[in-house]
């Protein structure tokens, strides 16, 4: 892949850059996708959110959905008999 990459930007009469900076470049390209579905997650942990935006170079003002109120489950009739 790299070596692709190189003849590329050889016929382009750029420089190429190193294989560590291609490979850290073609990691970021490949998961910016993941990790911007990642970032909209309710349940992301709070130190990992700074984190992904650094990444992507984004806003960190991003709505979290409200969270929903939790109701008392019931005990189901045939679990109640069993218990008594």
């Amino acid at each position: 892949m790299h070596v692709t990459y190189v003849h590329i930007m050889a016929g382009k009469c750029e420089k190429a850059s190193s294989r560590r900076k291609f490979v850290i470049k073609l990691s970021e390209d490949l998961l910016a996708q993941w990790m911007k579905k990642r970032q909209n997650v309710a349940t992301l942990c709070r130190s990992t959110r700074p984190i992904i935006c650094e990444i992507l170079k984004s806003e960190q003002n991003i709505e979290l959905p409200e969270q929903l109120e939790i109701k008392k489950r019931k005990v189901c009739a045939v679990l109640a008999m069993q218990l008594a």
